[in-house]
Formats: structure tokens, sequence, C-alpha cells
């Protein structure tokens, strides 16, 4: 064991990773502002829907939906995002 250095371990003992390993096995991460753009740009779409599904459950049903418009147009923004940058 004397071959390795203290550099070749992390802070809890565990052999670290090379530069090689990582970017093999990970891929390049999506830009956050890109994100965030696509993110707001899809909630903002999805408010109008979400209002007029609510206000169409109120009239068929006659009792408020369990999560109010923004709440799920917020859900909606939260599950199509991630599709777009799926590799």
């Amino acid at each position: 064991m004397s071959n390795l250095n203290a550099d070749t371990f992390d802070a809890h003992g565990y052999p670290a990773p090379s530069a090689d390993f990582a970017s093999a096995h990970f891929p390049a991460r999506t830009p956050r502002t890109e994100f965030c753009i696509y993110f707001a740009v899809i909630f903002l779409v999805a408010i109008p829907v979400a209002v007029l599904g609510w206000f169409a459950r109120l009239a068929v049903t006659g009792r408020m939906p369990a999560q109010n418009a923004v709440s799920r147009a917020w859900c909606d923004a939260q599950g199509i995002t991630p599709l777009i940058f799926r590799p």
C-alpha cells in the first residue's frame, strides 16, 4: 500500500474517483439558467390551463378541487421541464 498517496482517497477513506471516471459515467449537466427559463415559460403557460381546469372541476362537481390552480401549474411545470432535458 506504499504506492498509494493521500490524494487517492477522500476524507472518509474511500478511493477518490478519477476525472476519467467522472467524465465517462456522468452526462454533462444542463445549465441551470436554461432550465429555469424553460421552467418559467412552461409555468406561465400552465397557469391559464390550470385555472380553466379548476373552474371546470368546480362547475362539474360543485366542490373545490384539492389542489389550487397555481399549485397544479407548478406541479405540471416540475414534471414537464425535466423531460425536455432528458438525454
